[in-house]
């Protein structure tokens, strides 16, 4: 900065008019005078290593990737590839010349498309056996099933969803819907962010659908709207 007048210029655009330093940009991010905590979180570092994620927001499965990541207390760098052209060839250069997202770097070690199971494995997550027994078990965390939850839920009944990709199901993928109480048009993602509540989780043994036995578990979001 002292020799710069560029960079004091941003530093104090970031920062309303203050010149407050270290102020770091890393990637769509800014810290101002970040802590180790702060650092760890933004650069996706982790006691199992570093992890980065390169994806988009329209993309289901960087949703489930980094729910799981979330829910698990990992750290990790999201790269938007809709916003970088490197990011971009980054994905392509590791994919053979495709475009596949979610793509996650795991000690510079590329898995595209890793589905939960091999996360777990990979980043050494403790995942607890747990043994319980539920009021109601639904099967399908799409908007029937969803609805369902929060009705049963709210009647104090003990109930367990069943999810293997994608919790919204079909409105998750859907660019609008309309005349949905409450909204008279709303973006399918959008719909579904607004009515997470991750305080909600529950625990859900998932099975292939060649029916091939358990092959992972998952924390499974519940959506309440309160």
């Amino acid at each position: 900065m002292d020799i710069d007048e560029d960079a004091t210029h941003r530093v104090e655009a970031i920062n309303n008019g203050k010149r407050i330093i270290p102020t770091l940009v890393i990637g769509d991010q800014t810290c101002t005078n970040p802590d180790n905590a702060v650092l760890a979180r933004v650069l996706g570092i982790n006691e199992a290593g570093r992890v980065i994620l390169y994806g988009a927001d329209w993309c289901p499965d960087c949703h489930r990737a980094k729910s799981y990541l979330q829910d698990n207390s990992i750290h990790y760098m999201f790269v938007d590839i809709d916003a970088h052209d490197w990011a971009v060839e980054a994905v392509e250069h590791i994919n053979n010349g495709k475009r596949s997202i979610p793509t996650i770097l795991i000690n510079d070690t590329p898995y595209t498309n890793p589905d939960n199971a091999t996360l777990r494995d990979v980043l050494n997550i403790d995942q607890e056996d747990v043994s319980k027994c539920c009021d109601t078990v639904i099967i399908g965390a799409g908007a029937a099933g969803l609805t369902a939850y929060i009705y049963i839920q709210r009647d104090k009944f003990d109930s367990l969803i069943l999810e293997r990709k994608n919790i919204g199901g079909k409105a998750f993928l859907t660019e609008t819907i309309e005349n949905h109480p409450g909204f008279t048009k709303i973006a399918g993602p959008e719909l579904m962010e607004r009515k997470a509540d991750r305080r909600l989780r529950a625990i859900a043994q998932v099975t292939s659908a060649t029916g091939e036995g358990v092959i992972a578990s998952y924390g499974v979001r519940a959506y309440l709207k309160r």
